[in-house]
């Protein structure tokens, strides 16, 4: 891999590289209409670092909340923590990455309680599944894979 470019100050480098679009992807919604065909697509691009931290530090916030008296009894809470867990931070993640097909800069979903209330444990498992993939495909680790690696990636 060749090194930065010399002909261009670090900082005006950096700066292009925050204009540059995220990468992003459209997945059809997990909902069928009555046609069997998708009712909708959905946009999804890979969250920046601060958008990562901000779904895990709401998903604790939330979590917590939910289970204020059972944090109490650390052994007993523990299996509904991790559960809970889980489930909200896909509904966090989901609601930061997905962004409407025709403007990526406006959210798919209005809020976290929207895809709770109004998707199926499988919808969200599905939609969830789909950023992972994108997550991993589109992001910059696949370029640091030999073949060998990248063999055994595309095969799981």
């Amino acid at each position: 891999m060749s090194g930065p470019p010399t002909n261009i100050d670090p900082s005006d480098l950096f700066l292009q590289i925050t204009q540059m679009p995220r990468p992003s992807r459209l997945v059809p919604f997990p909902r069928k209409g009555p046609d069997g065909e998708p009712v909708c697509q959905v946009a999804f691009w890979v969250m920046t670092q601060a958008e990562k931290m901000g779904a895990i530090s709401a998903t604790e916030t939330w979590v917590r909340k939910q289970l204020k008296d059972a944090l109490a009894s650390a052994t007993e809470a523990r299996r509904g923590y991790e559960d809970l867990y889980a489930n909200r931070a896909s509904l966090e993640i989901l609601f930061r990455a997905a962004r409407h097909p025709q403007d990526l800069t406006k959210p798919f979903f209005r809020t976290q309680k929207d895809i709770a209330d109004h998707l199926t444990q499988d919808e969200v498992a599905v939609l969830f599944n789909a950023y992972l993939r994108l997550e991993h495909e589109l992001g910059p680790i696949v370029t640091e894979l030999t073949d060998t690696e990248m063999e055994a990636w595309l095969l799981t």
